[in-house]
């Protein structure tokens, strides 16, 4: 059939389908309001936002137990288990409670270091786009650039493993 039609023959995807695959350089697009609820990666993740702006409001991986997570036999066993988005329920949620977190807003041309494990929480302030690294030996190439050009093509430059509060 393939010789009489080959518009019908498959070609090599250009979505990424195993999730083993997902390193390296990936962009993203985001529209105003869409969220990534609450959760923690297991590899470590430098973001540039290039168009637009998203707040992320971060956790220490010391939070875990305050974070609330789904048990580990959960399908979104990474992910914490209050929505985020309403939190006028807190007596459902004591121990969310007491979690201290980060909150910062990039805008085009800022960075940020997300160590691994550390919680982030995601939203689309407008439409926008950004570059996510999460390769280290790229990282490190990237993060001397930006060490180098921040006050001429970077607003911020955010390291987090560095700059977060003691959590002790």
């Amino acid at each position: 059939m393939y010789d009489e039609l080959p518009f019908f023959k498959p070609f090599p995807s250009f979505f990424m389908v195993d999730p083993s695959q997902q390193r390296g350089i990936n962009c993203r697009f985001g529209m105003t309001g869409i969220l990534a609820e609450a959760h923690y990666d297991s590899s470590r993740n430098f973001i540039t936002v290039l168009k637009g702006s998203r707040r992320y409001i971060l956790a220490h991986p010391k939070q875990c137990k305050q974070l609330e997570l789904h048990p580990r036999q959960h399908p979104s066993a990474r992910h914490s288990s209050v929505d985020w988005t309403n939190l006028t329920d807190v007596e459902a949620h004591p121990m969310f409670a007491s979690a201290q977190v980060n909150e910062v807003v990039l805008q085009a041309g800022d960075a940020l270091y997300l160590p691994t494990h550390w919680f982030h929480f995601i939203q689309n302030l407008d439409l926008n786009y950004q570059v996510r690294l999460r390769e280290m030996e790229k990282m490190i190439a990237v993060c001397t650039v930006v060490k180098r050009t921040t006050q001429t093509y970077f607003g911020r430059c955010y390291l987090h493993h560095s700059a977060m509060l003691d959590l002790e």
